[in-house]
């Protein structure tokens, strides 16, 4: 495993417990939005045995010994929209779900790619009616071809006046394969 040097090597122990959050942080992420993607066909419901710890750690857990809410809980939340967009790991489509109980029509996808700089490399948009109970698969994400560089990724649902569900993803081709 890369992590936490998949976020530049770690300088101190501030920066190492820094890091720790952003890999509970991707490691909570992974685990609702697998269970996204397949729900309705393998799962019904979803438990985490573990959203405390009951002594100071730095991963595994929504909040910590001393109360304060980690990376894992941040996205956890996140996750557990009734309408949401992600990214499957897996095989880089993003997909869109749909976990209400009425249809929603006019939806618009966005999946923008930007470099570290935050300058836009490349932008989808998809336009689709969302059924009640569903999950679409969109697009299949390709990243530039620089092994060096970092990426963000950006997907957007929005409905007719607003932003309904958004995720940002920190991807790069040499440390993290697409």
């Amino acid at each position: 495993m890369d992590f936490p040097d998949r976020y530049g090597k770690v300088k101190n122990i501030r920066d190492f417990c820094l890091k720790a959050q952003l890999v509970s942080y991707e490691q909570y992420r992974a685990l609702q939005e697998a269970f996204n993607h397949k729900m309705w066909d393998w799962y019904t419901g979803m438990l985490v045995w573990k959203n405390q710890n009951p002594w100071t750690a730095l991963r595994g857990f929504f909040y910590d010994y001393y109360l304060d809410y980690t990376g894992g809980y941040f996205v956890i939340s996140m996750g557990l929209h009734l309408v949401h967009i992600q990214l499957n790991l897996n095989d880089s489509v993003i997909c869109a779900l749909n976990q209400t109980a009425k249809d929603m029509n006019n939806i618009m996808a966005k999946i923008l790619i930007y470099d570290l700089h935050g300058k836009l490399i490349s932008q989808q948009k998809n336009q689709y009616p969302s059924k009640a109970h569903s999950l679409i698969l969109l697009n299949k994400v390709e990243l530039p071809k620089n092994p060096e560089n970092v990426f963000f990724l950006k997907t957007v649902l929005s409905g007719k006046d607003k932003i309904v569900d958004e995720n940002l993803y920190w991807l790069s081709n040499k440390l993290h394969s697409v």
